[in-house]
Protein backbone atom coordinates (compact mmCIF):
# COMPACT_ATOMS: atom_id res chain seq x y z
CA UNK A 1 0.00 0.00 0.00
CA UNK A 2 1.07 3.82 -0.66
CA UNK A 3 1.64 6.42 2.15
CA UNK A 4 1.06 9.13 0.20
CA UNK A 5 -2.57 11.02 -0.06
CA UNK A 6 -4.62 9.05 -2.98
CA UNK A 7 -5.24 11.62 -6.27
CA UNK A 8 -9.11 11.78 -5.85
CA UNK A 9 -10.24 12.22 -9.63
CA UNK A 10 -12.84 15.09 -10.43
CA UNK A 11 -14.57 12.27 -12.51
CA UNK A 12 -14.80 9.84 -9.60
CA UNK A 13 -18.53 10.64 -9.06
CA UNK A 14 -19.18 9.50 -13.11
CA UNK A 15 -21.57 6.90 -12.35
CA UNK A 16 -19.60 3.84 -12.77
CA UNK A 17 -21.99 1.09 -12.34
CA UNK A 18 -24.95 0.73 -13.34
CA UNK A 19 -28.49 -1.13 -11.83
CA UNK A 20 -27.96 -4.39 -14.48
CA UNK A 21 -24.74 -4.62 -13.38
CA UNK A 22 -25.19 -5.23 -9.40
CA UNK A 23 -28.32 -6.78 -9.76
CA UNK A 24 -26.49 -9.35 -12.31
CA UNK A 25 -23.86 -10.01 -9.79
CA UNK A 26 -25.80 -9.80 -6.99
CA UNK A 27 -28.66 -12.14 -8.46
CA UNK A 28 -25.99 -14.39 -9.74
CA UNK A 29 -24.09 -14.65 -7.28
CA UNK A 30 -26.85 -15.33 -4.48
CA UNK A 31 -28.29 -18.11 -6.86
CA UNK A 32 -24.67 -19.90 -6.91
CA UNK A 33 -24.06 -19.44 -3.48
CA UNK A 34 -27.16 -21.69 -2.25
CA UNK A 35 -27.11 -24.03 -5.17
CA UNK A 36 -23.76 -24.56 -4.38
CA UNK A 37 -24.58 -24.96 -0.72
CA UNK A 38 -27.64 -27.34 -1.68
CA UNK A 39 -25.48 -29.46 -3.20
CA UNK A 40 -22.37 -29.28 -0.55
CA UNK A 41 -25.30 -30.49 2.10
CA UNK A 42 -26.24 -33.79 -0.15
CA UNK A 43 -22.41 -34.67 -0.75
CA UNK A 44 -20.52 -33.36 2.51
CA UNK A 45 -21.65 -35.26 5.33
CA UNK A 46 -19.29 -33.78 7.79
CA UNK A 47 -20.46 -30.64 9.44
CA UNK A 48 -16.85 -28.84 10.12
CA UNK A 49 -16.00 -30.02 6.12
CA UNK A 50 -19.45 -28.54 5.26
CA UNK A 51 -19.17 -25.29 6.90
CA UNK A 52 -15.49 -24.92 5.36
CA UNK A 53 -16.39 -25.31 2.02
CA UNK A 54 -19.26 -23.45 2.03
CA UNK A 55 -17.21 -20.51 3.55
CA UNK A 56 -14.74 -21.04 0.50
CA UNK A 57 -18.14 -20.99 -1.71
CA UNK A 58 -19.04 -17.36 -0.61
CA UNK A 59 -15.74 -15.85 -0.79
CA UNK A 60 -15.01 -17.34 -4.53
CA UNK A 61 -18.49 -16.79 -6.20
CA UNK A 62 -18.61 -13.07 -4.84
CA UNK A 63 -15.10 -12.64 -6.61
CA UNK A 64 -15.44 -14.07 -9.21
CA UNK A 65 -18.98 -12.39 -10.22
CA UNK A 66 -17.68 -8.96 -9.49
CA UNK A 67 -14.73 -10.27 -11.63
CA UNK A 68 -15.84 -12.02 -14.21
CA UNK A 69 -19.83 -10.11 -14.22
CA UNK A 70 -18.57 -6.96 -13.32
CA UNK A 71 -15.46 -5.69 -14.03
CA UNK A 72 -13.98 -7.73 -16.86
CA UNK A 73 -17.51 -7.57 -18.64
CA UNK A 74 -17.71 -3.68 -19.05
CA UNK A 75 -14.02 -3.64 -19.39
CA UNK A 76 -12.71 -1.63 -16.25
CA UNK A 77 -10.19 -2.24 -13.86
CA UNK A 78 -9.81 -2.89 -10.15
CA UNK A 79 -9.84 0.58 -9.53
CA UNK A 80 -13.41 0.46 -10.24
CA UNK A 81 -14.47 -1.58 -7.29
CA UNK A 82 -12.49 1.23 -5.19
CA UNK A 83 -9.28 -0.84 -5.14
CA UNK A 84 -6.97 2.41 -4.77
CA UNK A 85 -3.87 2.85 -2.76
CA UNK A 86 -3.85 4.45 0.61
CA UNK A 87 -2.73 6.07 3.30
CA UNK A 88 -0.86 5.38 6.44
CA UNK A 89 -3.04 7.72 8.38
CA UNK A 90 -6.45 5.84 6.89
CA UNK A 91 -5.04 2.34 7.14
CA UNK A 92 -4.64 3.43 10.95
CA UNK A 93 -8.29 4.84 10.72
CA UNK A 94 -9.12 1.40 9.83
CA UNK A 95 -7.59 -0.33 12.65
CA UNK A 96 -9.06 1.75 14.86
CA UNK A 97 -12.48 2.06 13.39
CA UNK A 98 -12.01 -2.26 12.89
CA UNK A 99 -11.50 -2.47 16.84
CA UNK A 100 -14.56 -0.02 17.45
CA UNK A 101 -17.05 -2.17 15.45
CA UNK A 102 -15.59 -5.07 17.23
CA UNK A 103 -17.25 -4.03 20.33
CA UNK A 104 -20.46 -1.98 19.23
CA UNK A 105 -21.57 -5.22 16.81
CA UNK A 106 -21.67 -7.34 19.60
CA UNK A 107 -23.24 -4.68 22.20
CA UNK A 108 -25.82 -4.45 19.10
CA UNK A 109 -26.73 -7.53 18.44
CA UNK A 110 -26.61 -8.37 22.47
CA UNK A 111 -29.04 -5.86 22.55
CA UNK A 112 -31.69 -6.55 19.95
CA UNK A 113 -31.89 -10.00 21.44
CA UNK A 114 -32.69 -9.23 24.83
CA UNK A 115 -35.19 -6.85 23.31
CA UNK A 116 -36.78 -9.57 21.23
CA UNK A 117 -36.63 -11.66 24.84
CA UNK A 118 -34.18 -14.30 23.44
CA UNK A 119 -30.94 -15.42 25.49
CA UNK A 120 -27.65 -13.76 24.35
CA UNK A 121 -26.32 -16.56 22.37
CA UNK A 122 -23.95 -16.72 19.19
CA UNK A 123 -26.33 -17.89 16.31
CA UNK A 124 -23.21 -18.19 14.42
CA UNK A 125 -21.45 -20.60 16.51
CA UNK A 126 -23.21 -24.07 15.37
CA UNK A 127 -21.92 -22.58 11.77
CA UNK A 128 -18.45 -21.40 12.70
CA UNK A 129 -17.79 -24.26 15.07
CA UNK A 130 -19.51 -27.19 14.14
CA UNK A 131 -17.91 -29.60 15.99
CA UNK A 132 -16.06 -27.41 19.10
CA UNK A 133 -12.34 -26.49 18.99
CA UNK A 134 -9.70 -28.07 16.30
CA UNK A 135 -6.90 -26.37 15.07
CA UNK A 136 -7.80 -27.17 11.48
CA UNK A 137 -11.10 -25.53 11.99
CA UNK A 138 -9.50 -22.52 13.74
CA UNK A 139 -7.17 -21.83 11.13
CA UNK A 140 -9.55 -22.45 8.28
CA UNK A 141 -12.37 -20.26 9.85
CA UNK A 142 -9.51 -17.76 10.56
CA UNK A 143 -8.04 -17.37 6.84
CA UNK A 144 -11.50 -17.52 5.11
CA UNK A 145 -14.09 -16.54 7.77
CA UNK A 146 -11.70 -13.64 8.85
CA UNK A 147 -9.81 -12.58 5.79
CA UNK A 148 -11.28 -13.96 2.06
CA UNK A 149 -15.01 -13.55 3.27
CA UNK A 150 -14.51 -9.79 4.15
CA UNK A 151 -12.47 -9.38 0.94
CA UNK A 152 -15.12 -10.76 -0.95
CA UNK A 153 -17.86 -8.66 0.59
CA UNK A 154 -16.22 -5.41 0.28
CA UNK A 155 -15.90 -6.28 -3.30
CA UNK A 156 -20.03 -6.32 -3.88
CA UNK A 157 -21.25 -4.36 -0.92
CA UNK A 158 -18.82 -1.37 -0.55
CA UNK A 159 -17.29 -1.69 -4.02
CA UNK A 160 -20.05 -1.82 -6.49
CA UNK A 161 -23.22 -1.71 -4.37
CA UNK A 162 -22.45 1.53 -2.28
CA UNK A 163 -20.88 3.00 -5.59
CA UNK A 164 -23.90 2.52 -7.37
CA UNK A 165 -25.96 3.75 -4.62
CA UNK A 166 -24.13 6.99 -4.20
CA UNK A 167 -23.82 8.16 -8.13
CA UNK A 168 -27.21 7.49 -8.73
CA UNK A 169 -28.78 8.74 -5.44
CA UNK A 170 -26.05 10.42 -3.26
CA UNK A 171 -24.17 10.13 -0.25
CA UNK A 172 -26.87 9.51 2.30
CA UNK A 173 -28.93 6.63 0.21
CA UNK A 174 -25.51 4.79 -0.65
CA UNK A 175 -24.48 4.52 3.28
CA UNK A 176 -28.06 3.53 4.42
CA UNK A 177 -28.94 1.49 1.92
CA UNK A 178 -26.50 -0.56 1.71
CA UNK A 179 -26.23 -1.02 5.07
CA UNK A 180 -29.18 -1.88 5.42
CA UNK A 181 -28.92 -4.76 2.13
CA UNK A 182 -25.40 -5.72 3.87
CA UNK A 183 -27.30 -6.32 7.75
CA UNK A 184 -30.00 -8.37 5.65
CA UNK A 185 -27.95 -10.75 4.08
CA UNK A 186 -26.89 -12.42 7.02
CA UNK A 187 -30.27 -13.07 8.10
CA UNK A 188 -30.14 -13.42 11.79
CA UNK A 189 -32.12 -10.28 13.34
CA UNK A 190 -29.43 -10.09 16.02
CA UNK A 191 -26.45 -10.21 13.38
CA UNK A 192 -27.92 -8.49 10.79
CA UNK A 193 -28.48 -5.09 13.38
CA UNK A 194 -24.86 -5.49 14.29
CA UNK A 195 -23.48 -5.66 10.78
CA UNK A 196 -25.68 -3.49 9.46
CA UNK A 197 -23.71 -0.25 12.05
CA UNK A 198 -21.15 -1.62 10.65
CA UNK A 199 -21.78 -0.90 6.93
CA UNK A 200 -22.64 1.92 8.19
CA UNK A 201 -19.33 3.13 9.55
CA UNK A 202 -17.82 1.66 6.21
CA UNK A 203 -19.79 3.37 3.94
CA UNK A 204 -18.49 6.50 5.30
CA UNK A 205 -14.71 5.75 5.98
CA UNK A 206 -15.04 4.28 2.13
CA UNK A 207 -16.54 7.76 1.21
CA UNK A 208 -13.58 9.51 3.01
CA UNK A 209 -11.09 7.36 1.90
CA UNK A 210 -11.96 6.55 -1.44
CA UNK A 211 -9.58 3.10 -0.80
CA UNK A 212 -11.84 -0.48 -0.56
CA UNK A 213 -8.69 -1.46 1.50
CA UNK A 214 -10.08 0.70 4.68
CA UNK A 215 -13.26 -1.08 4.75
CA UNK A 216 -11.48 -4.58 3.80
CA UNK A 217 -9.20 -3.90 7.23
CA UNK A 218 -12.40 -3.06 9.19
CA UNK A 219 -14.26 -6.10 7.84
CA UNK A 220 -11.29 -8.26 8.34
CA UNK A 221 -10.32 -7.11 12.17
CA UNK A 222 -13.89 -7.43 12.64
CA UNK A 223 -14.32 -11.49 11.66
CA UNK A 224 -10.96 -12.54 12.57
CA UNK A 225 -10.57 -11.26 15.74
CA UNK A 226 -14.44 -12.87 16.92
CA UNK A 227 -13.05 -16.03 15.17
CA UNK A 228 -9.84 -15.56 17.69
CA UNK A 229 -11.81 -15.04 20.74
CA UNK A 230 -14.46 -17.79 19.89
CA UNK A 231 -12.08 -20.52 19.34
CA UNK A 232 -9.91 -19.57 22.23
CA UNK A 233 -13.10 -19.36 24.62
CA UNK A 234 -13.22 -23.45 22.98
CA UNK A 235 -10.01 -24.20 23.66
CA UNK A 236 -10.10 -23.18 27.18
CA UNK A 237 -13.15 -25.81 27.64
CA UNK A 238 -15.43 -22.68 27.94
CA UNK A 239 -19.03 -23.81 26.88
CA UNK A 240 -20.87 -21.65 24.56
CA UNK A 241 -24.63 -20.84 23.12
Amino acid sequence: MAVTEPVVSPTLRTPTWRFADVALVGALSLVILLAGVYGLKLLVPDTLALSLTATALEGIVLIGAVYFLGIRRRKLDWSAVGLRATTTRWIVAAIGAGLLALVLTGIIAVLVQMLLHENPQNPQLPFLAPQGFTWAAFIGMFVLAGMVVPFAEELFFRGMLYTWLRDRWGVWIGTFGSAILFGLAHGNIAIAAGVGFMGLLQAVVYERSRSLWTTFLIHAINNSIKVVLLYMLLAMGVKLQ
